[in-house]
């Protein structure tokens, strides 16, 4: 069982004890406060192994000395804790902290050591949709298709709901699969808080921005429901639409100019897949859903009804599945 979503008061000597003054002293007092109020004790975990590694730090795969919980402790070494990266940090904790959604990767809580900032967060064993589809060649069965576009709506929902909230982010890389087919996002870094539009900076991978993002007009969160709808398109597809080896400013301009990307070999996917694909890549942002609309859909509300975990945990199990 993993650890409960309670909050425990944090130990008031936490910080001090683990590291000295003078290390604290190059942590934001903003981000030291977001660590307090989720804090928990470092000494609780041991690590097994690195899963992972970016730009960022890396991630350990964790046990739990008692209990033996499996969790996931993304690492960010202080010195590259730049006050950019320091802001991103600080709204990674307040977005996780504040969200309790089955389709947002949880946080368990964060610690600092004499080296890193450290979130402790739920271990999702079957990796990010990118991988997977590393993994499979590209090529992801309809059922899998279905369950990720519905639990990244109801994601999106739920962070919008939980503060508004807008991830600007959502690409395969940042949406991650259980060992029993739940599918939740991660990596809120960049994620922001806007109310209505907001002009802000095309923040967020090239590949999946939406068309006002790169013009640089007012946006607001339904921004990330066609970065949602190219996301689809290309678990579908088995490839980007947009070909990865262009150079950035043709693909940009392609977005902005191009129709819509459209789902290969018409007719052979659903027509809850065909509708939903359709509904995000709506060009003109007045036109396309909002967050809560996408989560009202009729595919979507489909798609969550027929409980499709155990289907995607079968599929990644590489056992039969007809209905594909």
């Amino acid at each position: 069982m993993l650890p409960s979503r309670r909050r425990r008061r944090p130990p008031s000597l936490h910080l001090e004890l683990h590291q000295p003054v003078a290390t604290v002293a190059t942590v934001s007092t903003k981000l030291i406060e977001a660590v307090r109020s989720v804090a928990v004790d470092s000494n609780e975990w041991s690590s097994v192994q690195q899963i992972g590694h970016g730009a960022f730090g890396s991630v350990m795969l964790a046990r739990r000395r008692i209990g033996d919980e499996e969790v996931a402790i993304k690492k960010v070494p202080r010195h590259r804790a730049f006050k950019g990266a320091m802001d991103q940090l600080v709204m990674e904790v307040e977005a996780l902290r504040d969200v309790a959604s089955p389709y947002v990767v949880e946080l368990f809580g964060a610690y600092l050591d004499d080296w890193h900032v450290c979130l402790v967060m739920e271990h999702m064993a079957g990796g990010s949709v990118r991988q997977i589809m590393a993994q499979r060649c590209g090529k992801l069965s309809q059922v899998v298709i279905e369950h990720v576009a519905m639990s990244v709506a109801l994601g999106m929902r739920d962070l919008w709901l939980a503060g508004g909230v807008m991830h600007r982010d959502i690409k395969p890389d940042n949406v991650l699969v259980g060992a029993n087919g739940q599918v939740k996002l991660c990596d809120l870094g960049i994620a922001t808080v806007i109310e209505g539009e907001a002009q802000l900076s095309p923040t967020g991978s090239g590949h999946y921005l939406a068309p006002e993002r790169i013009e640089g007009a007012s946006y607001s969160a339904n921004a990330d429901v066609w970065s949602l709808g190219v996301m689809v398109v290309e678990m579908a597809n088995g490839c980007h639409p947009y070909a990865d080896g262009a150079p950035m400013a043709l693909v940009l301009h392609a977005i902005v100019s191009e129709p819509p990307p459209m789902l290969h070999s018409a007719g052979a996917w659903s027509s809850e897949i065909e509708h939903f694909t359709a509904l995000c890549l709506v060009k003109d942002p007045v036109v396309r859903s909002s967050v809560n609309e996408l989560a009202h859909d009729e595919a979507v509300l489909a798609w969550e009804a027929r409980a499709l975990s155990d289907d995607v945990a079968r599929w990644l199990r590489q056992e039969e599945y007809t209905n594909v």
